[in-house]
């Protein structure tokens, strides 16, 4: 997989963007927030974006966001934080949604909730499909590293990313879930 520039950032961009804290359905995760007791050893683990990516990909004036560490994170909830730490460097929905592609998701976007339903807390939603069938066939993280993804996980699900931003334009909520087939 070739590196493009968008995925390619300045360790100095990438460090800045580190700054950001880890969001989960609208809260700062801290030791009080209610979120804290399922992420506090993903963020222990996982401090900055580059403790996401893969070891020979660390180190250097730059970084590549394309080096994500399929095979190295550990359960849903280290991806959780790894993706919103990778996606927060990237700045961008259009390239977050060229991220999710470049690994073979289907992507889809959108605004959510509807207008219709009066809530404002997002505004943007991208989300990354990527079925059981697809995994096997076409795989550009190879079996191994997509079983870490799912090592939880007793059926052929089809596999979710999610990121949605607040209506000001930040990530605000990053995950992996999955659709039972």
């Amino acid at each position: 997989m070739e590196a493009a520039s968008a995925f390619v950032l300045p360790r100095d961009v990438v460090e800045r963007r580190d700054a950001n804290p880890f969001r989960f359905a609208g809260e700062v995760v801290i030791p009080s927030a209610r979120s804290w007791p399922r992420y506090e050893e993903a963020l222990e683990r996982h401090p900055t974006t580059e403790s996401c990516l893969t070891e020979d990909a660390r180190g250097g004036g730059s970084l590549n966001l394309l080096a994500y560490d399929w095979m190295g994170i550990d359960g849903r909830y280290a991806h959780d934080v790894c993706l919103f730490r990778v996606w927060t460097a990237l700045g961008s929905p259009d390239v977050i949604a060229s991220w999710m592609s470049e690994f073979n998701f289907t992507v889809r976007e959108g605004e959510y909730p509807p207008e219709s339903a009066g809530v404002d807390r997002f505004g943007r939603i991208i989300s990354g499909y990527w079925s059981w069938e697809e995994t096997t066939a076409r795989s550009s993280l190879g079996g191994r590293g997509i079983q870490r993804l799912l090592d939880n996980v007793f059926f052929e699900p089809t596999i979710v990313l999610t990121a949605t931003f607040q209506p000001g334009g930040g990530l605000d909520y990053a995950a992996v879930s999955y659709i039972r087939e």
